[in-house]
């Protein structure tokens, strides 16, 4: 492995965060920000080799405020990318974003005008259907609850990469508890759905599927409730095996543990060993399937990190 200075156009520009990246045409693609000194913009990249990337200049990036896309999937009639962004009013809420493109140079952008806060973390396309995955955070007596009240997890349904979107709200989710979902896969003709939720003694890790007969359940299993705080970020398919991964707080209160959970079905979970002892402060930010190896990415002690395992 050979780790790069980052590359010119980055450093030129103030700085930049890939979110995620995915195969496209005879290449590779990479969604996240920019900073262009006035702002942050969603921002996509394109690579021919992984190792030297152009910013693609017709990118989503103009719009009022600020702007970060979190996650790409492929459809047949081109790539979707989802995010958020800040309310060009400055109030600082958030309003979930999405932007399609037909060929990955024009793209097509559009802003929920929903009340409240809401932010698209994931997307996945399931059997024909794009489905993203977030938070959705009510307007209660005019103002925000920033310590986190009244935010539930949310799902948005579309039918064409183009939109509309249509937000999947059942009563498991729309309640005093509060839940975000971070991550999903597909899994055949199904999804699985990451993240946490408040439980009986602290923020725990939560799961649900989708199927288009049934909508939107949650796993419930007593192993998720544990002492002490954790959740899951995202979550990957691989050789059949379904694996989650987030971050648990460390016994100082300060930093975090990686952790992961795997299933068969996405109905029975157990918890994976990761490996001791952990790195000082491990932050995932995303997993993805390699073969017949899961790979995780995120940060241990203030520099990137990667890790992989065989299931």
């Amino acid at each position: 492995m050979c780790i790069r200075d980052r590359p010119a156009f980055i450093a030129a520009t103030g700085g930049a965060w890939m979110h995620d990246v995915t195969v496209y045409r005879d290449g590779i693609m990479a969604v996240g920000v920019a900073d262009d000194g006035w702002g942050f913009d969603l921002a996509v990249w394109t690579s021919a080799n992984g190792t030297d990337w152009a910013r693609i200049p017709a990118s989503p990036a103009e719009a009022v405020g600020n702007q970060t896309a979190d996650a790409i999937v492929l459809t047949p009639d081109g790539p979707v990318v989802v995010g958020w962004a800040d309310w060009p009013d400055g109030n600082g809420g958030l309003d979930a974003l999405w932007s399609y493109s037909t060929d990955g140079s024009a793209w097509l952008t559009a802003i929920s005008p929903e009340a409240g806060d809401q932010a698209m973390l994931d997307v996945a396309w399931v059997d024909g259907t794009l489905l993203a995955v977030g938070f959705d955070q009510e307007i209660e007596d005019g103002t925000f609850d920033r310590a986190g009240g009244g935010q539930d997890g949310a799902v948005w349904v579309s039918f064409d990469p183009s939109g509309p979107w249509t937000k999947v709200e059942p009563d498991f989710l729309v309640d005093d508890q509060i839940e975000r979902i971070d991550g999903i896969t597909a899994f055949g003709d199904t999804a699985v759905l990451v993240g946490g939720q408040e439980g009986p003694m602290d923020f725990d890790v939560a799961v649900w599927l989708w199927d288009f007969d049934g909508g939107l359940r949650p796993v419930e299993q007593d192993s998720f409730a544990v002492a002490g705080a954790e959740w899951l970020e995202s979550v990957a398919v691989v050789d059949g095996l379904i694996v989650a991964v987030g971050r648990r707080v460390a016994t100082d209160g300060a930093s975090f543990d990686l952790i992961a959970w795997s299933s068969t079905d996405g109905l029975v979970w157990e918890p994976v060993t990761v490996g001791t002892p952990p790195a000082p402060d491990e932050r995932v930010v995303a997993a993805t399937a390699a073969g017949r190896t899961i790979v995780v990415v995120g940060s241990a002690d203030g520099s990137a990190a990667v890790w992989t395992a065989v299931p």
